[in-house]
């Protein structure tokens, strides 16, 4: 009897020391990946599973909970744009205007786009490059694209602050909604990655996930990004590349010399749609050509 119950005290330590169950008769649990469905998505679409394994290395590190929490919180604050109006942002302006003009004017003439209307832009979106961002644009994409994994969704719900979270009904949308876009703009991100050779993870950009000076998305980048200063890559967190680039993207959406404010104010909407924006935008300009 007393060598049976040996035997029995043996196989129970073996299964403890091998991880079976734990001592204390409670299941393991181990946290689930939040990102294990974006990770297999990424290697069926064409990326090196080795590649995605090195992007992912970090595991729930990468899980942005506090950078993407904004999406689904009640927010009561307002842009003011109208400081961009004072006339200490304005000497700001025509400060960037004649430190960068022959490459304004150049880009002005090539793409018939107003160079005080590109300044505009980079005013409002970086304070002309002096803000562009603290987040890690990887981290943000990845952790939106992972809310359509139940888990995902769920670690997500529980982190935001009970108090300022949406509905659970607004939620669930958004976070659907949110999951496809940024899946596609990490895509994006990792292509154009690839193409300038640099580490996806490296890139600094807003809690939207948008880069550069100009922020734009990686999809934008990759449409209609411009290699302004012609040293063989596009760089948009440089002033040439990110004046060029803006250039081009208000050219593609019917920008032309000489453009009605109505039409103006369409085109500028591409870029952020907000009435509010644009207008301050077409405003700005207006001031700037003073």
């Amino acid at each position: 009897m007393i060598q049976r119950r040996s035997c029995i005290t043996l196989f129970v330590i073996t299964l403890l020391l091998s991880g079976a169950f734990p001592a204390s008769g409670l299941a393991i649990t181990k946290s689930p990946d939040p990102f294990k469905t974006v990770r297999e998505r990424l290697v069926k679409d064409g990326f090196s599973q080795d590649q995605v394994d090195i992007y992912f290395q970090d595991g729930l590190r990468l899980f942005a909970v506090k950078g993407v929490s904004g999406y689904f919180t009640h927010n009561e604050g307002k842009l003011n744009y109208g400081r961009f109006l004072k006339e200490s942002s304005l000497a700001t302006g025509r400060s960037y205007i004649k430190r960068h003009n022959a490459f304004l004017e150049a880009t002005e003439a090539e793409y018939g786009v107003d160079k005080e209307i590109i300044t505009a832009v980079l005013m409002v979106e970086t304070a002309l490059g002096n803000y562009i961002g603290s987040s890690r644009v990887f981290e943000i994409l990845a952790t939106l694209a992972s809310l359509s994994d139940d888990h995902a969704k769920a670690r997500l719900w529980k982190e935001v602050p009970p108090k300022r979270r949406i509905s659970r009904k607004r939620f669930e949308k958004k976070t659907k909604d949110k999951a496809e876009w940024a899946y596609r703009e990490l895509k994006a991100l990792i292509t154009y990655s690839n193409e300038v050779d640099e580490d996806p993870r490296t890139f600094i950009g807003s809690y939207a996930g948008a880069m550069g000076i100009s922020q734009f998305m990686p999809s934008r980048i990759l449409q209609l990004g411009v290699d302004g200063d012609k040293d063989g890559r596009i760089n948009l967190y440089t002033h040439e590349d990110a004046i060029a680039s803006v250039a081009n993207y208000l050219r593609h959406f019917g920008w032309k010399p000489g453009i009605k404010k109505e039409k103006a104010i369409k085109v500028l909407m591409r870029y952020n749609h907000s009435i509010y924006y644009a207008n301050t935008l077409y405003d700005i300009m207006e001031a700037l050509k003073q």
